[in-house]
């Protein structure tokens, strides 16, 4: 309960912070450099493993694997507009290789559908070229998911220098070794606990199981939460908790709109697979700066249509 009300206090704070234009900017100035610093230090952690608190998987000062990539890959989708355009495409790789290093799969799943959106509203490339720009960086987005997915990329890893750094865990993930991709540890796991989470939101569908049921000792009889926001608003909340949580995310949506919008998409994709999306503050900078950015967007632009608003923008 006190983790979740300071969420919502910084959630309203930085909404409030974030309303004015320049403090707006400088945000995303901020956020383009906690992409780079944590790119950096993801690649110190790799090659001199030090922080990460999972071996073989580089985490930087997260020391979760998981944390420390998601947060470079919203870093990247709200600080892009403050890059020069010219570089953009170079800025989106660089945290691409941060989010690599991380062996974190949802991380690499939502930065290439970041890439393919950003593309998609014209964020990358230049203007005029948008729709090009962005059927070229759609396909470089699928091909390097497919590459990671399939184990293409882990044969060309295998075979590289790289290979000496790379642990059993880290190859499985890569799918060095055989069709060993996603039949894991980390995999069977998620498996299990999802399908205890539906199992014990049928017992109580309509008022849950009470707060912090799947995170405190007792009838959770696994050591890991459901991995899985809906599942946990569902298992603890019931359907007036995972109607909330539905809430939450149709206003991100109402009112984002550009990078803010494909911010938006990342979370609730990012929330089949990850239970920490509330209860870690910097989440809350990210959900402020969706909201915040959409309606100074609507404030300066509000009668603009055209190619780089279609679906993403109301």
């Amino acid at each position: 309960m006190i983790t979740w009300l300071q969420s919502a206090i910084l959630l309203i704070g930085f909404i409030l912070l974030f309303t004015e234009r320049r403090s707006l900017y400088d945000a995303q100035a901020i956020f383009a450099l906690i992409a780079l610093v944590g790119v950096a230090i993801n690649f110190y952690d790799f090659f001199e493993p030090t922080f990460s608190a999972v071996r073989g998987r580089a985490a930087g000062f997260y020391e979760n694997p998981n944390t420390a990539s998601k947060f470079i890959a919203f870093s990247m989708v709200a600080a892009l507009p403050v890059i020069p355009r010219n570089l953009r495409l170079w800025f989106v790789i660089l945290c691409g290789l941060g989010i690599l290093v991380t062996f974190s799969r949802n991380s690499w799943l939502i930065w290439g559908i970041g890439v393919v959106l950003l593309g998609w509203i014209g964020e990358l490339g230049a203007v005029r070229y948008r729709m090009i720009s962005a059927l070229l960086v759609g396909i470089f987005g699928v091909g390097m998911l497919a590459l990671l997915f399939t184990g293409g990329l882990g044969q060309l890893v295998a075979n590289s220098p790289l290979a000496e750094y790379l642990d059993s865990n880290t190859m499985a993930r890569l799918g060095i070794g055989g069709d060993a991709q996603f039949k894991d540890h980390a995999t069977d796991e998620r498996a299990m606990v999802a399908l205890a989470a539906l199992e014990a939101g049928a017992q109580h569908p309509l008022l849950g199981n009470g707060m912090a049921y799947t995170r405190e000792a007792g009838g959770w009889e696994h050591e890991f939460s459901t991995h899985n926001m809906y599942l946990l608003f569902w298992v603890e909340g019931g359907f007036p908790g995972l109607a909330l949580y539905i809430c939450l995310l149709f206003i991100l949506w109402r009112h984002s709109t550009g990078v803010g919008r494909v911010l938006t998409v990342l979370i609730m994709i990012l929330s089949l697979f990850d239970h920490n999306q509330l209860d870690r503050p910097a989440s809350m900078i990210y959900l402020a700066f969706a909201i915040a950015h959409g309606q100074l967007a609507r404030r300066k632009r509000p009668m603009e249509t055209g190619p780089r608003q279609m679906a993403l923008t109301s």
